[in-house]
């Protein structure tokens, strides 16, 4: 991480502007997406992001992460993902 200094411009809210927004239909806060463009789960082998998770499950990824009954696949420290079929059966067996 690097520090600004005096008269310096953070250029990351710049790039996220540049990236743009996904379609109403897809991203319901209409926030600018940073990364990779959004992909159905089929298109990446059927892995979620703890983001994407969260964002089924309506909590936050902090909830998802302290979620016992979720299991995911930790590439490395940074790189987590879950299962989309195990989020599914997830959801399904919370309906009651």
């Amino acid at each position: 991480m690097s520090v600004l200094k005096c008269g310096q411009m953070n250029t990351n809210h710049i790039l996220k502007s540049q990236i743009g927004t996904l379609p109403d239909s897809h991203n319901s806060t209409n926030q600018p997406l940073a990364g990779l463009p959004h992909q159905h789960p089929a298109a990446n082998g059927g892995l979620l992001s703890r983001a994407q998770v969260a964002q089924q499950l309506g909590v936050c990824p902090h909830t998802v992460a302290r979620n016992k009954d979720l299991r995911p696949l930790k590439f490395n420290q940074r790189l987590i993902r879950y299962r989309a079929e195990d989020v599914q059966r997830y959801i399904e067996s919370a309906i009651v």
